[in-house]
């Protein structure tokens, strides 16, 4: 489901692997709506603004895009610093 949330992620990939897990409906429409609408937003209002880019609604857009990109950079570094072995730092025994 996060991976919605990121900008720029090609749709097809995210439906491909999608489909290729046990995700539910619900999380899938979810995840679509947090990563999509904003997104949406972005482009369509830069667009819509290309001949004033002073306007404040591409001024919210282009601080809109900012924020996506970081946060985005924030859950994979999140990611990144969890240990393997879970929380704890501990490996199931096998």
């Amino acid at each position: 489901m996060e991976s919605r949330i990121v900008p720029l992620l090609p749709y097809g990939i995210v439906n491909y692997s999608a489909g290729l897990t046990h995700l539910p409906y619900t999380a899938m429409l979810v995840g679509t709506l947090i990563g999509a609408l904003p997104k949406v937003y972005v482009y369509t209002a830069l667009g819509g603004s290309l001949g004033n880019l002073t306007s404040p609604e591409a001024l919210l857009a282009l601080a809109l895009w900012v924020l996506l990109g970081l946060a985005g950079v924030a859950l994979l570094w999140k990611q990144a610093s969890v240990p393997r072995g879970g929380p704890e730092g501990h490996t199931p025994a096998q």
